[in-house]
Parts: C-alpha cells; structure tokens; sequence
C-alpha cells in the first residue's frame, strides 16, 4: 500500500514539475522576446550570443537554447556547434501542451519569436532544447522502489522526529509570532508565509527590473563607443580634407581610413564616367571584391539595379542591410565570401544641388551594420568629401588655365616666370615667325591660328624634355627654357635645322601652302633673362639674321639711349603741364549709367599725339620722376571732382606707398580737399601681394578718411586669395587680358567666373576692363559682374562724360 501511494505521489511530482518546467519556458521565451526586440531592432547582433551562454548556467533544465531570424538556419545559439545549422524540427511548440510533451519526453521546442526590423514586424524562431535528466526520474523511480519497503520504518521514525521538530521550532515561533502582530486576524493563521512570498516576488521584480535597466544601459555605453569610434576615424579624414594633399592622394588614403573603423572592412570611391562607375580608389582588397565589380548606369544593364549605381542616379543614400537582398543577388556570393554583411553607398557632389560626379562605398561586416546617427555622421563626411574634391578640381582647373595658352596648349608666359625664378642658372631661346602679320592680313586669322598650332605641335615633337621646356609668348612667339647649358653654336646649329624644315615644308592651309621663315634669340644671363632674349630677338630681327646671342653691351647702348630720351619728354611734361589726367567712365551693369570714373596717366605732345603711361612710367621710376608724376596726377584730379558728384579712382604703385613724404601729401590733399569719400586708390595686384604688411596698414589708416580701395589687373598672375581677404578690398578690378577673350576663350571664361563667384562671396564689387564690345558687355553682365570700362562705352579723355549713349546692357 505504501508503495502504491508513493509510485501514485511520484507521478503527481512528475506532472507538477513538467508543468513548472513548461512555465519556465514560457517565461524564458517571454523573457528572451522583450530582451531581443531591442538589441535586433538597433542591429547589435554580437549582444545576442553573451545572453544565451548564461541561460543554461541559470536554468539546470535547459541543454541548449538558439536563435534564428529567417526560420531556416541558426543564427546564434549557447552551443557553438549549433550556428549555421538548419533545425532538426519545423513543428512549433504549443503553449498549452509543453507539460504534456514533457512528460511524453519531448526535448526539443520550437518556439515563434516576434521583432522589428525599423517599422516592419518580423517572425524567427526561438529553439529550446531541455536537459532530460532534469525531467526524468526512471532510474530514480526504480532505486526508489526497490528500496522503499526497507527504509520505511526508517522514514517514519524519521518524519515523526522532524514533525516534532517542525512542531517546537517552527509552528509554534510562527504562531507567537502570529499573536504579537498588530491588525491581522486570527483565523489567518499562514499571513506570515504570504508575506515573506510577497516580499520575494517584490524583490524577483525588481532584480529583474535592475538586470533589465543594466542591460539597456550597457546597449547604450556600447552604442556611444561605437560612434565615438566612428567619429574619430570620420575626423581623421575631415584632417586629411584640409591638407595639401592631391586629389588621388585624399580619395586612396579617405579609403584606407574608413576601413580601419572596427566594422567597416572595405571602402571604394568610383568616379562616373559617361553611362558607368569606374573605380578609382579603394582600401585593401585582399578578397578581389572590387576588382570583380563591373558598374554600369544604364538602365539596360542588370548591374544598375544595385545600391552604388542607384544611390548615383537617384542623387542619394542608399543603405542596404544585408546581402541577401533581392537586388544584391548579382554580387551576394562574393560580398559573402569577402565577408561583407551589408553596404552603404552615398554620392558626391560638390553641394546638395549638384549632380554627382562619383559614388563613395562603404562595406561592413555585419548585417543591419548601420545605425541611424551612424548614416548621418557618413553622409555629412560624403557631403564634405565632395565639395573638398570638387574645389580642388576647380583649382586645378584655375591654375591650368593661368598657365596654359588657349590656342596651343602650351605653357604661358605665366609659368615661364616662375620656371624662371626657380631657376639657378637660367638659359631661355626665343623663337619668332618672321611676318606673322602679313599671314593673317592676307591669309585671316584662322589660318594664323592654324600655323601657330601647327608650329607648337612641330617644336614639341622636335625637342624632348632633356633639351628644355617650351612656352608659347604673345602673338607669335614661343619659348625655350633649356634644362642644359650649351655652347651657342649648338643653339644656332638648333636654330639652322628647325628653320631648314620650314624652308623645305611649308603648312598646308585648305589646300594653301603657307610658307614661314623664323628668327631666334638667346640669352644665358641670371637677371632679367626674358627681357635679354627679347632683345637679342628684336635685334636679330631688325638685322634679319636666324640667329643672335644676347650680349650686355646691347642693353646698356640701348637703356641709356631711351633713358634720356624719355628722361626729357617726363621732365618737359611736368613743366609745362602736359602731363595731364584722361577720365575713363565706369559704368554700372545694372543700370547701365556711369557711377565712377578712372584718372589715367597721359602726356600729350605739342603736335597732339597722346603717349600711354606703359611707354614712360618705367623710366620714371628709374630716373626718380616718378613722385612728381604721382602729385601732379593727384592734384589735377582732386581739382576736377572736388564739385562732382562722382568717385575717381587714382593708380598707386608700392613706391608711392613706401614713400612717406608721398603718403603724408596723399593725406593732406584728401583732407584739406573733404574729398575722402570720393577717392578709390587702385594697387596692383603683383605689387600688393608682396607687400602685404604695408598696403594692409595704408589701407586701414586711408580707409579711416572714407577712401576706398581696388586690387587692379586681378587674374594676371598667381592670385593670392589669402593675402586678399586679409587686406579687405572694396573692388576687385579683373584684368583686361581676361576680359577680352571671353567670346572665344573658355579658359578665360572658368577663370573670370571663379574670380566673380569667390569676390560675390566675400562681399566684394567687381569691375570688367577692357570692355570693347556689346557681345563682352553681355558675356560680363550675365556674369553678374558689377561694373564694366572699357572703349564699348568711352575710351579716356581729358573731359568727364557726363551721359552715355543707350548701349543696351
């Protein structure tokens, strides 16, 4: 009998503890659903595999517990054994018959596990596999048994002694206890027992609570290190974005930089290339991902469906979360063999209102690898990666133009200067077409391009880098900076040879030939080398000879002859007042009426002929005339806009600048006159700029008595914008040389473009000279330049043209 109620009892014990078994896993699965929502919903997959390693440690009836997210294979799981392994059973559990699977000796219990993927609710699977040790009692059923009838005297003597035992140290305590508590009832005998339970509950509560709370916060320190990561590594290349560094340098090592992120193991940046993507930098490629990779942006082409060719044509971000993506099928194989998990592709453009002109690639190696702040703080980076690339380019493109003739090809006269200053022991040939003129006269001008091209093309085939460099002058000219000193009967021989071929070949012109003849000169001198090989050049040329090396005593003769020369005509000038201002009208774009004019510089003879200032300005300087050619200027146009309602510009050179006694005249005059706000002093830019520190103080100390100030002939050299924005210039005054080729140059075009959008930018006015045309007074107006001069107006005189004709600007 009692071995028939205890095998009766033991069953009861079975049920009882399968059916708290299958309430734990309910719990557990519960449990393991709010915890998982999150960490896979903000893409922190790694904090999965820490969670089910402790579960068997807590839960003694747990073998294994494992995770999956597409219900086919195991994505994590506290046996690593498991991972990547398809389940051995697709049933899912039923709620309410765990217990009764239990019992029947089911170990294995699929369980379905809901999450969000950002907005879109999503179904994986929870498998928990039980320990069946923990649930069976078969061999301990049997020993049980065998020994029951044994012991059970020993049992009962045994349970009466701890019923009397319970009795004297339990059951009576608790009942005195019961007695002295206030406000309970008597016949609630078990209040004491409820309460400790309560309390217990209470405390489970909470510690869950807390071990909740830990976890969140843990998520959250582990997310704000990884963006601190990544915002180390994206200023690492913003540092890299402000070097002076080239282009390929910034986009090979942007690449090397991104991939060293913790996450990241491959970034690329293609360049859009007609209808595709060519790739032109990227991090290392140890797996050949990139190199397999074929990009085209045709719609036609199954590789524009993907995330690089879309984010280009749809000019935005495209983040794709995993590979297994419909659209990524083309590359999924490779992208998983290199270990890739998901992609993010951005464009870059030079500002959001831009097309793109590439497409930057970042590759990680976990799926769902990119968080929200994440997106944002790359797209910010892509935004100024493509402005710092965009800018450079133009740069690029600025500084070529300033180099390069138009026509040719060829350096400018430019960068032979600066070839030249680099150079410790300079040795320059000039070259010249012999009656270039009559070509063109005769032939027009499109033939006279025709030779020049075709001549520049002859020189570089004929002469290899070993021998010099060549340049292309004004007009007819080219040039030759040897890299090697040469006997000059090697020049000559040189010379001989070029000039035999044009005597043997001439060009043919649409069925015309054209025959040219040339004359060179030389010159080997440290110190004013252009101007030396010019005038070896004039004179070869005066003496119609192929050839002439220059010789010192050929500038000497020549310099002391012009310099007394024009040393009387400056001196008679100032002293019989023939030195006078010509007013030239600048002309507002807008309106299209004069608001300023330009004092200029002119002598004009007795027979009335009118000599420029670039014929006698120099010789001034040189014989110390040049002071009382500044006074004289300055006083005659002070007198005539004292009344006018009308600012004036007046041209200054660093030595009048440098001149104190000149700069204290300069003050007085605009101060005893109350003409301050009517002056606008002009600075050459090519003087300016090397004298940075004095032309900012006179600026400051003019600027202080309501003058106003220009940078004159900007664009005709290396523009120093720095040195610019220091000085705070009121007018930008774009050189003429510029201006007067902007119908036919498009070089001239970018250049005068980028001056206009950069002075817009700071605030500065601009002025186009040597406006000779309607067709250059559209092009400038259309520019959104200022102010126009030029002779399309008015040429200079010595009366203020107070009215234009309509000119229809």
């Amino acid at each position: 009998m009692s071995g028939g109620y205890f095998f009766y009892a033991y069953n009861q014990y079975k049920e009882h503890l399968a059916e708290s078994i299958s309430k734990e896993i309910l719990a557990l699965h519960n449990g393991m659903e709010k915890i998982f929502n999150p960490i896979i919903n903000a893409d922190l997959l790694h904090l999965i595999d820490p969670i089910l390693n402790e579960v068997p440690k807590n839960r003694s009836f747990v073998e294994t517990i494992s995770l999956s997210l597409n219900n086919e294979t195991i994505l994590s799981s506290s046996d690593k054994r498991q991972i990547s392994k398809t389940f051995l059973t697709t049933k899912s559990a039923n709620k309410n018959s765990i217990a009764a699977d239990i019992l029947s000796g089911e170990t294995y219990f699929l369980m379905p596990l809901t999450y969000y993927h950002g907005e879109n609710q999503m179904i994986g699977s929870l498998l928990i596999t039980i320990n069946q040790k923990a649930v069976s009692s078969n061999l301990f059923l049997q020993e049980i048994y065998t020994s029951f009838m044994i012991s059970t005297i020993c049992i009962v003597v045994l349970i009466s002694i701890i019923l009397f035992m319970i009795h004297k140290f339990l059951i009576l305590p608790l009942h005195a206890f019961e007695m002295l508590t206030l406000d309970r009832k008597r016949e609630k005998a078990s209040f004491f027992i409820s309460d400790l339970a309560n309390i217990y509950n209470h405390i489970s509560d909470s510690y869950d609570k807390l071990d909740e709370k830990e976890r969140s916060l843990e998520n959250a320190l582990y997310i704000k290190d990884y963006l601190n990561n990544i915002l180390h590594t994206i200023d690492s290349v913003e540092h890299l974005l402000i070097s002076d560094k080239s282009i390929q340098e910034i986009m090979d090592e942007s690449c090397e930089l991104l991939s060293k992120h913790g996450r990241y193991n491959l970034t690329w940046i293609g360049n859009i290339i007609d209808d595709r993507i060519e790739i032109v930098a990227h991090s290392d490629d140890s797996t050949g991902y990139v190199k397999q990779l074929n990009l085209s942006l045709n719609p036609n082409d199954p590789t524009s469906k993907g995330p690089s060719a879309q984010s280009t044509l749809a000019n935005k971000t495209i983040v794709t979360q995993s590979v297994n993506m419909q659209y990524y099928s083309l590359w999924r194989d490779k992208a998983k063999d290199s270990g890739i998990g998901s992609s993010i592709c951005l464009p870059l453009r030079g500002s959001a209102n831009e097309k793109p002109f590439a497409t930057l690639a970042i590759y990680s190696s976990k799926p769902f690898g990119f968080l929200d702040e994440e997106i944002t703080m790359l797209e910010d980076l892509a935004g100024d990666l493509g402005y710092s690339i965009v800018s450079r380019i133009k740069k690029e493109e600025l500084q070529v133009a300033l180099t390069t003739d138009s026509l040719t090809g060829l350096s400018n006269r430019i960068l032979l200067l600066k070839r030249i200053h680099d150079c410790k022991n300079p040795r320059l040939l000039l070259i010249n077409i012999n009656r270039f003129r009559d070509i063109n006269t005769v032939y027009g001008f499109d033939a006279g391009d025709f030779i020049l091209r075709s001549y520049a093309k002859y020189l570089s085939k004929e002469i290899s880098e070993d021998f010099g460099h060549i340049f292309k002058l004004h007009s007819d000219t080219f040039a030759i900076l040897l890299e090697k000193s040469y006997p000059s009967q090697s020049i000559e021989t040189f010379i001989q040879k070029i000039s035999l071929m044009l005597a043997e070949h001439p060009f043919s012109y649409n069925g015309i030939e054209i025959w040219v003849t040339i004359a060179a000169g030389y010159s080997d001198t440290t110190e004013q080398t252009i101007e030396n090989a010019e005038i070896a050049l004039k004179i070869a040329k005066d003496h119609k000879v192929l050839f002439q090396q220059f010789d010192q005593s050929m500038r000497s003769n020549k310099e002391h002859e012009e310099n007394i020369t024009w040393y009387k005509i400056i001196k008679d000038a100032i002293k019989y007042g023939q030195l006078v201002p010509f007013y030239q009208p600048i002309v507002s774009n807008e309106s299209g009426k004069i608001v300023k004019y330009e004092a200029l510089a002119r002598i004009v003879m007795d027979d009335g002929s009118i000599i420029p200032p670039f014929k006698f300005l120099d010789i001034a300087k040189k014989t110390g005339l040049y002071p009382q050619l500044t006074r004289t200027i300055v006083e005659k146009t002070i007198a005539t806009f004292r009344e006018l309602p009308y600012r004036v510009s007046l041209n200054l050179s660093t030595e009048d600048i440098t001149n104190t006694d000149m700069v204290s005249f300069l003050r007085e005059s605009i101060i005893n006159s109350s003409i301050g706000n009517k002056i606008i002093f002009e600075i050459l830019e090519s003087e300016g700029v090397d004298n940075y520190d004095l032309v900012s103080e006179f600026i400051s100390d003019f600027k202080q008595l309501g003058c106003q100030f220009a940078i004159d002939d900007f664009g005709s050299g290396f523009s120093n914008f720095e040195h610019l924005i220091k000085l705070h210039v009121d007018f930008l005054k774009i050189d003429g040389s510029l201006i007067k080729n902007l119908p036919n140059d498009r070089n001239a075009r970018v250049i005068v473009k980028n001056i206009q959008n950069f002075a817009s930018e700071m605030g500065i006015a601009t002025i186009a000279e040597f406006v000779g045309s309607k067709e250059i007074a559209d092009i400038v107006k259309s520019m959104g330049i200022t102010y126009s001069q030029g002779y399309y107006f008015s040429e200079p005189s010595k009366e203020i043209l107070i009215n234009l004709e309509a000119k229809n600007i």
